[in-house]
């Protein structure tokens, strides 16, 4: 589960309008792709902690019912 939600966080945001990269002339990445690039690393790492947080509660509660 945790790798389809990441999968169509990825694929919802590459394809969204306004979201290319403008390079420099020495091959580098504009400051504003460089900021939402950032804003979309940090917005990754709250889904996965989160995803992460939901998952070990489902698994605890799986073996809690066991016991």
């Amino acid at each position: 589960m945790h790798s389809i939600l990441m999968m169509a966080v990825l694929s919802g945001t590459s394809s969204a309008p306004g979201q290319h990269a403008n390079f420099g002339p020495c091959g580098s990445v504009s400051a504003t792709r460089q900021q939402k690039l950032e804003d979309l690393v940090a917005m990754i790492a709250r889904i996965t902690r989160r995803l992460e947080q939901v998952e070990n509660r489902f698994q605890a509660a799986g073996e809690k019912q066991r016991e």
